[in-house]
């Protein structure tokens, strides 16, 4: 939906000085404060008081990376390439590994939190959607990952449709290859 919605007022000549600050805003809630409790809680719990501060520095150094790569970004506005990964993707790196079975491992959540925070602040180009659709790497995982996405939903929701197709992995390699598109 975050990538609706600046489309859709863009295209009804909605689009208003409030409208971006208060998508900039929702932006800062829902891909830097929502993943950074989750790392907080996923590192610090059951793991003693040495993780508690681990925990609270790896969420504070996620937080810290979306608000820079957000501000970054209502500098710069809209172009072709981020400067940077952007936060939507960061935040799905952080979510889906903390809710796989399989990368939510606290050693392998800790070394993905590191990267995508890094990858963040990074000032590599990563292309925008329309440009990484169009690119012939991306292009053939728009539709797969879109129905990984929707499996994903379905799982998190208690519709267990998809349970043994190891759907979050397969949607976190989805993102995965997005980062790794600038190589490309």
């Amino acid at each position: 939906l975050d990538a609706l919605d600046g489309k859709l007022a863009r295209k009804l000549e909605a689009a208003t000085g409030f409208g971006a600050k208060l998508d900039s805003q929702a932006d800062f809630i829902s891909f830097g404060v929502a993943p950074s409790i989750i790392i907080f809680r996923l590192v610090s719990v059951n793991n003693g008081i040495y993780f508690l501060f681990i925990g609270f520095f790896l969420a504070l150094l996620y937080y810290g990376s979306v608000h820079y790569r957000l501000k970054r970004f209502n500098k710069t506005g809209h172009s072709d390439y981020f400067e940077g990964l952007p936060s939507p993707i960061g935040a799905a790196l952080v979510v889906l590994s903390a809710i796989s079975l399989y990368i939510s491992h606290l050693y392998i959540f800790i070394g993905i939190i590191i990267v995508a925070s890094l990858l963040m602040i990074s000032k590599i180009p990563f292309p925008h959607l329309d440009v990484a659709t169009k690119k012939t790497f991306l292009r053939y995982l728009k539709i797969p990952a879109f129905i990984f996405f929707v499996l994903t939903i379905l799982n998190l929701s208690n519709i267990n449709i998809a349970i043994n197709f190891y759907v979050y992995e397969i949607l976190f390699a989805f993102a995965c290859s997005y980062v790794i598109s600038p190589i490309f």
